[in-house]
């Protein structure tokens, strides 16, 4: 099957990239899909190595990030007008072999202006861009799977839980044959049996009518489990790059607010502490959202703990100071 390769900018979009990757593959098997040529080897023509690498390929996913327009090299420059820059030379040799380009727009990235875009990837921006939303990702990616599907002439398929095999029953164990009563004076006794069994039946029926009284049994109830003292954590904090974290406390109950230009809050979270432990649902103006487990030290002084990004399935860690 001719491959899919995608045209990334590690700076803008690595992240992105690389989940969409992951899908990728499955769909498609890690074979068919070519990123990271980066990695080209020392002594080779690197111009030469991305034209053969795009030829092989029917489809080029170009990923178009926040920074792709505008980001600049250590001089200032921006990159895409470096005529050697690989991205730049990755969609250019797609645009003039007749590789279907595909933009593929994340992080809010619009697409760029004809006038924006230097004279050989000019053709771009007439290209229809297919948008991947950070809020219904999953969504997104399968109809662009579904829609590269229909361009390399290959069915479509979504993994699905197989059901697993049940083992055989075991077979049932035949009844055992009743006993035969043998032996003389059979009749008496079975008679004689009989007659046991009233005995008992009547032994029992008089216990049942004259309980003999014992020690009362008492239920010892255990003692309610203790709850761990909450931490007072209220108040501001500083994060090692300024940022500024506002944390509100009534009881057990927490919310937390990262403010930037003092008054605008970027992230909000609310949810539990218990004891030095806090755990925190958040979500961001940006449409990100996620989960914190945040540790409060003994002397209340420093918070450390991760956080979790679901939207772009990251986490890293964060440390807080009054």
């Amino acid at each position: 099957m001719p491959g899919i390769f995608i045209s990334y900018r590690r700076q803008d979009s690595a992240g992105w990239a690389g989940h969409l990757t992951d899908r990728l593959k499955e769909q498609f098997g890690a074979a068919n899909i070519f990123m990271d040529i980066e990695a080209i080897e020392a002594g080779v023509d690197f111009v030469e190595a991305i034209t053969t690498a795009v030829s092989s390929c029917q489809v080029l996913l170009a990923i178009i990030g926040p920074q792709w327009l505008t980001l600049k090299d250590p001089q200032g420059r921006r990159r895409l007008d470096n005529p050697e820059d690989f991205i730049r030379l990755e969609i250019s040799a797609a645009l003039s072999r007749n590789v279907r380009v595909v933009p593929v727009l994340v992080g809010g990235a619009v697409m760029p202006e004809p006038d924006e875009l230097p004279e050989d990837i000019r053709q771009l921006t007439r290209r229809q861009a297919h948008e991947l939303t950070d809020s219904r990702w999953d969504y997104d990616v399968e109809q662009l799977i579904k829609t590269l599907c229909k361009v390399l002439g290959v069915p479509y398929h979504k993994d699905e839980p197989q059901p697993q095999p049940q083992p055989p029953p075991s077979p049932t164990p035949p009844l055992p044959a009743p006993a035969k009563i043998s032996g003389p004076f059979t009749i008496k006794r079975v008679l004689g049996g009989a007659a046991i069994l009233l005995i008992l039946a009547m032994v029992g029926l008089c216990s049942k009518q004259q309980p003999i009284p014992g020690p009362s049994i008492q239920t010892v109830m255990p003692p309610p489990p203790v709850q761990p003292t909450s931490m007072n954590v209220a108040g501001q904090w500083l994060s090692p790059d300024g940022r500024t974290y506002l944390i509100e406390q009534n009881g057990n109950q927490v919310r937390l607010r990262v403010i930037v230009n003092n008054q605008v809050a970027e992230v909000e979270a609310t949810g539990t502490i218990a004891g030095n432990v806090m755990e925190l649902r958040w979500q961001s103006v940006h449409g990100h959202w996620g989960s914190m487990v945040l540790t409060v030290a003994p002397d209340g002084g420093t918070i450390n703990g991760s956080v979790n990004n679901d939207t772009i399935r990251q986490s890293y860690p964060l440390m807080l100071r009054r």
